[in-house]
């Protein structure tokens, strides 16, 4: 756009110009509108960005996966769990929890810490000095005390569903399809039955990965942390970084590392990937070791990492700048 000359105070319009054959291919579109100095000052040298701004002109959609025709993979089940197998694959999913507990592609064991449903998170500094751990005690032992009440595993065209409803305080269901070539699609919904039961800190997914898919890549708001309601001063845009580096060392040990408006993710080892997880936008974080909860301030530091820890969240409470503190239901 060149050189833009405005004394304080004073506004201008400037009209960006859009190829038309940007707004007709498929995917997202977004216009970066960035303010740099033009010459060199006392406190900054030319080309120092003193103002940004993103505009999306077209929304982003996942792109479809293609069929590869792979078939339809095999069921299997016995008292404790379910056995898909497909030609280079295997996935086991414990029945009475309903957590996807092994993939193994290729020989190759995936999954260190089985995928289950994740209600809880580790509460920052603005949280714990707002009582967070009593007013969202329910949720904190609640995946652990999950219940199954009903399983319908079906094959379809070219894929395996395996459908859980389970018991949390109130009702979560959800539905894991397997294809052919291994790829596994989850979706979870939550029915709160009751306008009493109290805010959710976090609804999504968690899983322990193998350590050696230590590095990540993520197509969102970075590079460094965000939060929903604390995210406005990062870009757009596809970021990468090791596992250390999403670690933020508060003063206080407490929540870090969260990444938000993420359109999609994925781990890997520097040559195989170990998942690539997807939605219209979701809240991710990775990291090195689990985090402790620190209801007593506990230091993180000379913990031993067992996994790669990574949670996705569908949706979930904010750092607190804007008392978003929770998931309320009423």
């Amino acid at each position: 756009m060149g050189q833009i000359d405005l004394a304080p105070g004073q506004t201008k319009e400037v009209h960006v110009p859009v190829a038309a054959a940007c707004l007709e291919e498929a995917g997202e579109r977004i216009i970066i509108i960035s303010l740099l100095l033009a010459k060199d000052y006392r406190w900054a040298q030319h080309g120092h960005e003193i103002a940004w701004e993103q505009f999306e002109i077209s929304q982003y959609h996942d792109r479809p996966q293609p069929n590869r025709n792979w078939g339809l993979p095999s069921l299997n089940f016995c008292s404790e769990n379910f056995i898909v197998t497909g030609e280079e694959f295997s996935v086991t999913v414990n029945r009475k929890k309903g957590a996807l507990s092994s993939f193994v592609y290729q020989g190759r064991e995936y999954i260190a810490q089985a995928l289950v449903p994740n209600t809880w998170r580790t509460p920052n500094d603005n949280q714990m000095r707002n009582n967070y751990l009593e007013k969202y005690a329910t949720w904190r032992e609640a995946v652990n005390q999950l219940r199954v009440v009903d399983i319908s595993p079906t094959a379809e065209e070219d894929r395996v569903s395996l459908r859980f409803c389970t018991q949390l305080p109130g009702l979560a269901r959800y539905e894991m399809r397997i294809a052919g070539d291994g790829l596994i699609e989850i979706t979870v919904k939550f029915h709160p039955v009751s306008d009493s039961i109290p805010p959710m800190p976090r609804l999504g997914l968690r899983l322990g990965l193998a350590r050696v898919f230590n590095r990540v890549v993520w197509y969102g708001r970075g590079p460094h942390e965000t939060h929903c309601d604390r995210k406005l001063g990062a870009k757009i845009g596809l970021n990468e970084s090791s596992l250390g580096e999403l670690h933020h060392p508060y003063v206080r040990p407490q929540l870090n590392g969260n990444r938000t408006d993420v359109r999609w993710v994925k781990l890997h080892d520097g040559n195989q990937c170990a998942g690539r997880c997807s939605k219209v936008t979701i809240e991710a974080g990775a990291r090195a070791q689990e985090m402790p909860d620190n209801s007593k301030w506990a230091v993180f530091d000379g913990l031993t990492p067992k996994a790669q820890w990574f949670s996705k969240a569908s949706i979930e409470g904010g750092a607190g700048c804007r008392a978003c503190l929770g998931l309320n239901f009423s």
